[in-house]
């Protein structure tokens, strides 16, 4: 099976954007709150969030489907990423979805990739 490379890659991190797919459920949540959206709304981000496992990086772009997620130039950030979803994670574990702990681990993931 080929194995595809990994594309829309930043040129100074070496991190792909398109990793902001493995994040949908927390910039849906994140985006409800910033645009006051309907009560309804705001519940279904909140349970998604909750419910929906944030994978790491290095998981996201699997090995059996992308070649080389992880390289010696983007080992360190990758592991960064990896620690804040690791907080992420924990955090919808215990049902915290206040917007003033989770953006900006969201806005620090964005600034490491980008």
């Amino acid at each position: 099976m080929n194995k595809q490379e990994i594309k829309n890659t930043s040129p100074i991190s070496q991190l792909s954007r398109d990793y902001s797919m493995a994040l949908g459920s927390l910039i849906n949540l994140i985006e409800s709150i910033e645009n006051n959206e309907p009560t309804r709304t705001r519940h279904l981000a909140r349970r998604s969030f909750l419910h929906r496992e944030i994978q790491h990086y290095d998981d996201f772009f699997n090995s059996d489907k992308y070649t080389a997620a992880i390289t010696p130039s983007n080992k360190d950030a990758v592991a960064e990423i990896n620690i804040i979803v690791d907080t992420i994670n924990s955090y919808r574990i215990e049902g915290v979805t206040e917007y003033d702990i989770l953006q900006p681990l969201l806005s620090k993931i964005f600034e490491i990739i980008n």
